[in-house]
């Protein structure tokens, strides 16, 4: 009778311990998703908390990508995600137009964004100000084809950044984490230069 009760807690562990092996291996091998169109009900869902998690993006204040009000339209997209066990691998890209007008708007709602801002850097530098008010940072100093609006830019782990082509009235909308070189599914000369080996953003 003890040999039996000591063998179920001991079977009960080996179970559990079973199919959480089986969840993390589910995790780890679980299909990409990927997309280069958008729907219009899908335009503006990085502003909806309750909608984000279908895309698999943990991070729900996605601050930088554009707001309804302000009239964008898409001219390039793609999206990218491969669950992983710990940490997704994303990437988000959107190439958006706009009037003068509402180009001059998206402008000033860029740069006074999100409280959620992230530096860790060594790529350029982040005003200590900035950095401890947790405000978007202004980059103009030619590690981008155009003037930057970075939200978040954490070596070797996460970038999130706006592109502002002002000749065109085009913003061009970035999110990369945990994404190599020869993954990138579209145009590398929206990503940051003065980058060597296989990861993006590191100098």
């Amino acid at each position: 009778m003890k040999a039996k009760a000591l063998f179920k807690p001991a079977r009960a562990a080996a179970l559990i311990s079973a199919a959480v092996m089986l969840v993390c291996a589910v995790g780890c091998i679980a299909p990409k998703r990927t997309a280069k169109s958008i729907s219009d009900e899908e335009m503006y869902w990085w502003h909806d908390s309750e909608s984000s998690g279908d895309y698999g993006v943990f991070n729900l204040d996605l601050s930088v990508f554009p707001v309804e009000s302000h009239h964008p339209k898409v001219e390039q997209y793609y999206y990218y995600n491969r669950p992983d066990l710990l940490d997704d691998e994303i990437q988000l890209f959107m190439r958006c137009s706009y009037s003068a007008e509402d180009y001059a708007k998206e402008c000033v709602r860029l740069k006074g964004a999100s409280p959620f801002c992230d530096f860790d850097t060594e790529l350029f530098e982040v005003d200590p100000g900035a950095k401890a008010a947790r405000q978007p940072v202004f980059v103009d100093s030619g590690l981008f084809a155009y003037p930057a609006v970075v939200f978040d830019f954490e070596d070797g782990r996460m970038c999130e950044y706006a592109l502002l082509n002002e000749a065109e009235h085009e913003v061009i909308y970035v999110l990369l984490q945990f994404i190599n070189a020869s993954q990138v599914g579209f145009d590398s000369r929206y990503l940051p230069t003065g980058r060597s080996g296989g990861t993006l953003w590191l100098p």
